[in-house]
């Protein structure tokens, strides 16, 4: 491998980038109790809870969908990635699949509208993407952002669209 060449795997520090933002919704979630008590005393305490404990889930469980998708799609997988020589290397499940950028028919971006227009980020999931390559041969690869953080590959603009939605679960037919 040429100093130009990256390997990709799903890392801790991947799984961190994905997952990071929940540990400031659990503190806002936290901090709702305090907010209440100041506000309006002790008297609801439980419904205090109870509310910090319905908005941290409203964002908890879809990012732990999504991350669970993206981890069951790519676990084990590496991808080698040679700008200079233009091919990558994609190692599914012990097989080897290598092919050169020239015979990508098309890549299927799906991302948050935050991420796509490069905008802040207002849900925990914004971050997390995925995208489908599509082999001229018929081959498909599914690239989630545990694998490859921000998958940009060297192809012309018309064999790239970016599909926004608000949850993008990965699709398993890798």
């Amino acid at each position: 491998m040429n100093k130009a060449t990256q390997l990709y795997r799903v890392t801790g520090a991947n799984h961190l980038a994905n997952a990071w933002v929940i540990v400031f919704y659990l503190g806002g979630a936290a901090l709702v109790p305090f907010y209440m008590i100041s506000k309006y005393g002790m008297t609801n305490f439980d419904s205090y809870l109870f509310v910090s404990l319905v908005l941290f889930l409203i964002f908890f469980i879809p990012v732990c969908i999504i991350h669970l998708s993206y981890y069951l799609t790519n676990r084990g997988d590496t991808l080698v990635y040679s700008p200079n020589d233009q091919y990558l290397e994609f190692n599914r499940k012990g097989q080897i699949h290598r092919f050169f950028i020239h015979e990508i028919e098309r890549v299927n971006r799906f991302m948050s509208w935050p991420l796509a227009e490069r905008r802040s980020h207002w849900l925990p999931w914004d971050n997390n993407n995925y995208s489908e390559i599509i082999l001229k041969d018929g081959r498909q690869f599914i690239v989630t952002s545990l694998l490859v953080p921000n998958l940009n590959l060297q192809l012309n603009a018309d064999k790239v669209f970016v599909h926004k939605r608000v949850i993008h679960l990965a699709r398993t037919k890798s």
